[in-house]
């Protein structure tokens, strides 16, 4: 939803990464946004950020791209693309969750294990790397 906002605001290509990206191209499609830059064989987020690089500098390169992730996210997925050479304008979206307003507590936790994962992810690529990266798709 976050995407198909920017999209209709900048009308810029979008670069779909990962293998749930053909549900994202069928879902914008429905929405009448044709995705046609589609990344789909990476399995996590090292991936995600060497193969889209890898298409871009196919298509003649884009060192700045509008990356749309959530809040924790955001930090390990932005250092990720900058390894491969691409600059980063962020861009949050809500994180998805299927909670409800009226259980804070449950939500509160949904929050505190993502914020944990990034946090840890983050750690262990910059002490160990990422070595379930895949060097090209």
């Amino acid at each position: 939803e976050k995407t198909l906002a920017i999209e209709q605001q900048y009308r810029l290509p979008i670069v779909l990464s990962g293998v749930e990206a053909p549900y994202m191209q069928r879902w914008l499609k429905a929405h009448d946004v044709d995705a046609k830059l589609l990344e789909d064989r990476s399995m996590n987020t090292c991936e995600n950020s060497r193969f889209s690089s890898l298409l871009l500098q196919k298509k003649g390169g884009a060192p700045r791209v509008i990356l749309i992730t959530d809040r924790y996210h955001m930090p390990r997925t932005r250092r990720l693309f900058a390894l491969n050479g691409i600059e980063t304008v962020p861009v949050e979206a809500p994180m998805p969750t299927r909670l409800t307003n009226w259980r804070p507590s449950e939500q509160n936790y949904d929050h505190s294990r993502r914020a944990n994962y990034e946090m840890l992810a983050t750690i262990r690529d910059i002490w160990f790397g990422s070595s379930d990266c895949r060097e090209v798709p």
